[in-house]
């Protein structure tokens, strides 16, 4: 296996061996098959926009899991959607409404 991570703050697409497409996300990290690197993946290496790292299969299957991390994932929708992510916006305050108290 090989951890693909994109090195960038913009997403990032490319091929693979095969002529899949893969699509990342700003620092988005995937891991593929071995044979599956292409030669435009080993130049965008060589260019600094991804990280091409090998992967132990097992050394990823034994690490632990952080506490905290919620690993349920009807529970972790329901902790989304009480923080407001689900819905496409952040629970910010009022800015509006900030603003009128402000000058009365």
């Amino acid at each position: 296996m090989i951890e693909v991570k994109n090195l960038l703050f913009q997403p990032l697409s490319l091929h693979t061996r095969n002529g899949r497409g893969l699509h990342l996300g700003p620092r988005q990290v995937l891991r593929l098959p071995g044979d599956d690197v292409s030669a435009e993946m080993q130049a965008a290496a060589r260019r600094g926009a991804v990280s091409l790292t090998p992967v132990n299969e097992t050394a990823v299957a034994d690490t632990p899991q952080p506490p905290g991390v919620p690993t349920d994932p009807a529970l972790e929708s329901a902790v989304r959607s009480r923080l407001g992510f689900d819905s496409g916006q952040a629970a910010a305050p009022d800015t509006a409404r900030v603003a009128r108290r402000k000058r009365s």
